[in-house]
C-alpha cells in the first residue's frame, strides 16, 4: 500500500517557484519534464519511503535527487 505524500507550504511554494522559473527561462517542455520526473519521485517514495533518505530528526520526511542534469539537457531563452 502506498503512502500518503503530504506537501509543506514551504516545499508547494518553491516547487511553485522551480516551475515558474523554468517556464519562464526555459521552455514550458522543461517545466512539464520537471514535474513529471518529480511526480514520478514521488511515487516512487509513496511506495517505497526507503529508496531515499530521511532528513536529520524527521525520520518520516525523505530527500531525493529528481535529475542530476537537469539543466545541462535544456538550452534557457
Amino acid at each position: 500500500m502506498a503512502l500518503k505524500i503530504q506537501w509543506t507550504k514551504r516545499a508547494e511554494k518553491s516547487f511553485d517557484k522551480i516551475v515558474k522559473y523554468l517556464e519562464e527561462k526555459w521552455s514550458e517542455a522543461s517545466a512539464k519534464k520537471f514535474v513529471q520526473k518529480t511526480d514520478k519521485l514521488l511515487s516512487q517514495i509513496a511506495e517505497n519511503p526507503e529508496i531515499c533518505s530521511a532528513i536529520e530528526d524527521k525520520e518520516n520526511v525523505r530527500k531525493g535527487m529528481i535529475t542530476l542534469n537537469f539543466f545541462t539537457q535544456g538550452k534557457p531563452k
